[in-house]
């Protein structure tokens, strides 16, 4: 069955039912759509029939864990932090949080990054973004989950790897601000050159620590998106503005 056929069939609620498909499928991959669809085509196949909209939910709901409260409440907390610092430092426009797990990810959030010229303020900021997502979890948990690191796409990986470009390779180092050294070569440096990684730390503790002073001061706006991404799943750009300008004072809903 084709997707034009698909659409057909479903003419009468395709557009409801593709919205909740696409926040459901949200941070995959076009290789695990298709694999859903692969899955959705064959289960209509074998029982002599056509594919539904209905099929598809099915196959991604079937490879999509269901959290345990006390992760979700995390989790979500994590990804409001992120989001908070987005919007708060003009850093793009928030179109969804979800906490619908994946195979990949057990939240994400999606944003339109503002096209801008990258000064050392604008990275000092994007450092606060990354680590956003500890910082809400300190403020409103007071602990972090060792997730937010670990491995090369993680916040904390990323958040290193800007700092350690700051200082080594786009102008603004502390050491050295006007000398170039090649990409190739940085990560060896951290480990060699003395006070490299002292400086990169730094920078790092200095963003952490604006992090959860932002996120302490806009505690409210966290829980309120918190408490309603835990209750919904996923919240897209209108709801996450509503919820922001009204913030709530209560704690986990969960």
């Amino acid at each position: 069955m084709s997707e034009r056929d698909l659409a057909i069939q479903n003419a009468g609620h395709g557009a409801d039912a593709f919205r909740r498909l696409a926040l459901l499928a949200a941070g995959r991959t076009g290789a695990d759509i298709e694999r859903l669809v692969r899955e959705a085509r064959q289960r209509a196949r074998r029982q002599r029939r056509s594919m539904t909209w209905d099929d598809l939910e099915r196959a991604i709901r079937e490879r999509q864990p269901r959290l345990p409260s006390d992760l979700r409440w995390r989790v979500a907390v994590h990804e409001c932090g992120h989001c908070i610092a987005s919007v708060r430092l003009k850093l793009g426009r928030v179109r969804q949080l979800s906490i619908e797990a994946s195979e990949t990810a057990l939240g994400f959030l999606a944003a339109e990054a503002e096209i801008r010229i990258l000064t050392e303020a604008r990275a000092l900021d994007i450092l606060c973004l990354h680590l956003a997502g500890r910082a809400a979890e300190e403020v409103i948990l007071g602990s972090i989950s060792l997730g937010s690191g670990g491995h090369a796409a993680s916040d904390l990986a990323n958040a290193t790897d800007l700092a350690l470009a700051m200082e080594t390779r786009v102008g603004c180092g502390k050491a050295w601000p006007l000398l170039y050294r090649d990409a190739t070569t940085i990560p060896a440096l951290l480990f060699v050159e003395p006070g490299l990684a002292d400086r990169v730390s730094a920078r790092l503790d200095e963003a952490f620590d604006r992090a959860r002073c932002l996120l302490a001061d806009h505690k409210g706006e966290l829980l309120a998106l918190a408490n309603a991404l835990v209750e919904r799943d996923t919240l897209e750009g209108p709801e996450i503005a509503a919820l922001m300008a009204a913030p709530s004072s209560a704690g986990p809903s969960s």
